[in-house]
């Protein structure tokens, strides 16, 4: 009995040492990389396509419910769930901004195609920062880089269409309803899921968006590492409330909400950076060696 705990804690020893010593070498690579310019980069695309991206999962939601209103106010209450606690004047501009996109029951196929495309920016934006992370040159080309961002960027709609769709309970309450009734239930179940589920999703879009080789351990790693970061962010929100509140509004006046905003989107693609980092660490090379005159 006593060796058996002896083993369990020298594998909990080095485990904890191995993960450490990784992270922050994954820390070292997303600097020397210039991870921060590259979220950047991101956080930009994002917030220019962020718009396009809600009313695409709005219009696509609305097509299954049958009533765009219902859609909206489903899509805006989950997507502010994962926000830290914004004034709720957000909540209300952004509304008013999606009903003047979706003013009726149903969209056009074309607002569609043209949302689709102004989508496309953030999953490029994301892939290059990947190549980058990976020291992998980026070739540019139409039939390789552009058709891999562009593939990439549907799984990603699929990946947050199913997440929105998890969270909508008439959706689950009709597929589970011969199992369960109880709604909370439901939706605390569908609140445990949801994390193995992203870190699945993400540690295979580490896995097979970089052109390196990593084995499925490594990415899955790098997902972990992406949604730990996620949830101490939004978990350490206090901090922000007792340290930060104060001086953002006062520098930023009625820019407030914005920056808080804009600042949670940088956080969290820093995190999705940091996690590749994670993943891809143990096969680039982090310090180079001086070459001896």
């Amino acid at each position: 009995m006593k060796g058996e705990s002896e083993f369990f804690e020298q594998y909990f020893f080095n485990f904890v040492k191995e993960f450490i010593t990784r992270f922050l070498s994954a820390i070292f690579l997303f600097k020397k990389r210039k991870g921060e310019v590259l979220a950047g980069a991101t956080t930009f695309f994002t917030i220019l396509s962020f718009g396009p991206a809600i009313l695409l999962i709005i219009s696509v939601i609305g097509l299954y419910v049958g009533d765009n209103e219902i859609a909206k106010e489903h899509v805006i209450t989950t997507l502010f769930s994962s926000f830290p606690k914004i004034d709720p004047s957000i909540l209300k501009s952004l509304r008013m901004l999606i009903e003047e996109q979706i003013s009726g029951h149903s969209v056009k196929l074309y607002q569609v195609g043209i949302w689709f495309f102004a989508c496309l920016g953030i999953s490029t934006s994301f892939v290059f920062g990947i190549n980058t992370l990976s020291k992998v040159d980026v070739d540019g080309g139409f039939f390789q880089d552009d058709v891999k961002s562009f593939i990439f960027g549907v799984l990603m709609a699929l990946f947050f269409l199913v997440v929105f769709m998890l969270f909508e309970k008439q959706f689950i309450l009709t597929l589970v309803e011969t199992f369960l009734t109880d709604s909370d239930t439901i939706l605390k179940i569908i609140e445990i899921v949801v994390w193995p589920f992203a870190i699945l999703f993400f540690g295979l879009f580490y896995k097979f968006s970089a052109q390196i080789e990593v084995s499925l351990k490594d990415a899955l790693w790098g997902g972990c590492v992406f949604t730990l970061l996620f949830f101490l962010g939004k978990s350490s929100y206090w901090l922000y409330l007792k340290y930060f509140k104060d001086d953002l509004y006062r520098d930023y006046g009625n820019f407030y909400n914005f920056m808080v905003a804009m600042l949670w989107v940088y956080f969290i693609v820093c995190s999705f950076y940091i996690g590749a980092s994670f993943t891809y660490v143990n096969k680039v090379k982090v310090f180079v060696k001086a070459k001896k005159k």
